[in-house]
């Protein structure tokens, strides 16, 4: 009887101070991540064996949702964007788990002898949480996993992003849906390499004055900054960085960037995309803003954000085309959230830190530091961005 009220009492602990939603979505990371660890060892032993072995085809994204369609054409239009001709690749249900490259990943496992094991899914296998395998050009590869709740094996994977589970060979080459990474850490020249290896937008150091030229591009710094970051001007020079390629965001988007405003008493662009009547994050004396534009009205969202000036911020805007719902964070911590307008008609465009042409309140220029931008084109979760938050050093 004794022994009983204990196991009761200690029931009721868990159920008031770890929520059962949470403590199966920690069950389910542990097996996400037990499983890519399980994967990354068979395909290891693969590769020790057979040398030359086939890994897959480098321009294909093989994904653990089930489909009759090889393109996944059931899923696309709940799936991040691809880039580069890029094409996802499925199997049907009854094929998932089969280790004989008829599977979702698709290595012949079972054609070596010391491999006894056959590929798992993930324990949800939806569009928010699916498993993901890569193939690099150089014939390495990289097996991604969402978690729900428990990020920190994420934070210390040693992969591009702190919010997904990586592992493999490469562990730092995709990242399902993001567009640009620029963490300013060059420190010289006139323009800003990708961190993604995935995707090498190179961004290019612009004006918009004509007479001064490269004087009055970004300018790298390592005052205030762990490593380099860019000084923005904040003036009507307008400096500014801008990506190479075009971009849709017409499933949504998430801007994230470490800030050092100089003044809470000015107002500029921090990312944008496209810079004329499109999706803007920007600052405005000490709140946040995020604005989404349809035919040429903004819907905007703000929140306080920046308390004094001269130290960093982690900040971040997303939005979800589907269900129309905004959100606005600094340092992991959501400040605001909204649904915006009626969802927004120019989704497609170059993607600029530092300035925009027009907004809400004006043209304005950034006045201060930014360092290591993110670009994803869909909403990321809290979680996500909290883990992104806690695991981004600058």
């Amino acid at each position: 009887m004794i022994i009983l009220t204990i196991i009761i009492i200690l029931v009721t602990i868990i159920l008031i101070f770890i929520k059962p939603g949470e403590l199966f979505a920690r069950v389910r990371d542990s097996s996400r991540y037990s499983n890519l660890r399980n994967i990354e060892s068979s395909i290891n032993q693969f590769q020790t064996d057979s040398p030359n072995g086939f890994l897959g085809t480098s321009t294909n994204i093989y994904i653990s949702l089930p489909d009759s369609s090889a393109t996944c054409s059931s899923w696309l239009n709940k799936l991040p964007q691809l880039i580069n001709n890029f094409s996802y690749h499925c199997v049907s249900a009854d094929n998932l788990a089969l280790n004989n490259g008829n599977g979702w990943i698709p290595v012949n496992l079972n054609s070596d002898p010391l491999i006894n094991f056959t590929l798992p899914v993930d324990p949800k296998n939806s569009p928010n949480h699916y498993y993901t395998y890569v193939v690099t050009p150089t014939n390495n590869y990289e097996v991604v996993a969402i978690p729900e709740n428990n990020f920190q094996p994420a934070i210390n994977d040693g992969g591009l992003d702190p919010a997904l589970f990586e592992v493999g060979t490469d562990n730092s080459y995709y990242d399902p849906g993001l567009t640009i990474d620029w963490n300013f850490h060059d420190g010289t020249g006139t323009s800003a390499s990708s961190a993604y290896k995935f995707n090498q937008d190179v961004g290019s150091f612009k004006t918009a004055s004509s007479t001064c030229g490269s004087n009055c591009y970004p300018q790298w710094t390592t005052s205030n900054c762990p490593k380099n970051c860019l000084f923005f001007n904040g003036t009507s020079t307008q400096s500014y960085v801008e990506s190479s390629n075009l971009y849709n965001y017409c499933s949504g988007f998430t801007f994230s960037a470490w800030v050092y405003p100089y003044s809470v008493n000015s107002t500029g662009v921090i990312i944008t995309s496209g810079g004329y009547k499109d999706q803007i994050m920007k600052q405005s004396n000490n709140m946040l803003f995020g604005n989404v534009y349809d035919n040429y009205l903004p819907s905007t969202l703000q929140g306080s954000a920046f308390n004094q000036p001269n130290q960093w911020y982690f900040v971040t805007f997303t939005f979800d085309a589907k269900t129309l719902l905004a959100g606005l964070y600094v340092n992991g911590v959501q400040i605001a959230s909204n649904v915006l307008g009626n969802g927004y008609g120019y989704c497609v465009g170059n993607d600029i830190v530092g300035t925009g042409t027009q907004d809400a309140g004006g043209s304005g220029s950034f006045y201060g530091l930014i360092d290591n931008v993110k670009i994803y084109n869909y909403a990321l979760s809290a979680d996500q961005i909290k883990s992104l938050y806690q695991g981004e050093n600058l």
